[in-house]
């Protein structure tokens, strides 16, 4: 990203971190994020703001255009010079939260919001959710085994209907032991800890997140 080429990339990502940062504008006394300035004679307004309950990145230009590529949104001035790129992958502490971009008609607004949530877990609702994954994982292998055991035993005739059936049984029930398991390890109930969670979908050629 060119930074020193654009002012506005730049705080553009400081409010992207902001929204990757988990931050919050629930309480009134906290006013959103607003800059303005013009450079390289492109006017611009960066902000900052909460908007039906998840933060958002807006963007205003005077005298430069937005266009969204494959992996960035260019910044174009009047004369159709790029002047900045703008990535649609935030790095932040915890990880890498994408955005979502939306660019208006005449290409001189843009919003970007997270595409996925954010959700605030305690030291027992992890050990629980570490427990039931484990569980699930052994679980699946236990019952594929068992599943491909009783498949032979029949000379293979049922082998369709018991291996995809040990393997779900072996998931669940690996789970629910593993979940009960975790949670009963004496952890805090008290949440303590932030994370981003994108919402994803694996298609079969495709990834569709929202």
């Amino acid at each position: 990203m060119k930074f020193k080429s654009f002012t506005a990339a730049a705080l553009l990502t400081v409010a992207a971190l902001g929204v990757a940062g988990g931050t919050s504008y629930a309480d009134p006394a906290a006013a959103p994020i607003a800059y303005q300035n013009v450079d390289q004679g492109v006017a611009y307004e960066v902000s900052q703001t909460e908007r039906d309950g998840a933060e958002v990145v807006s963007a205003r230009l005077d005298g430069g255009t937005f266009t969204l590529t494959a992996d960035s949104v260019v910044v174009t001035d009047r004369a159709g010079k790029q002047i900045a790129d703008l990535p649609l992958t935030v790095e932040f502490d915890g990880g890498e939260m994408a955005l979502q971009p939306q660019i208006s008609a005449d290409g001189t607004q843009l919003t970007a919001q997270p595409i996925g949530h954010w959700r605030t877990t305690s030291p027992k609702d992890r050990s629980t959710e570490a427990g039931a994954s484990i569980g699930a994982a052994l679980g699946g292998i236990v019952g594929l085994i068992v599943g491909l055991a009783l498949g032979v035993a029949t000379m293979g005739l049922l082998l369709p209907i018991t291996l995809p059936l040990g393997m779900i049984i072996g998931v669940v029930g690996g789970a629910v032991a593993g979940g009960a398991l975790g949670a009963s390890i004496p952890n805090s109930d008290a949440p303590d800890q932030r994370e981003y969670v994108p919402t994803c979908i694996e298609g079969y050629r495709h990834t569709y997140c929202y």
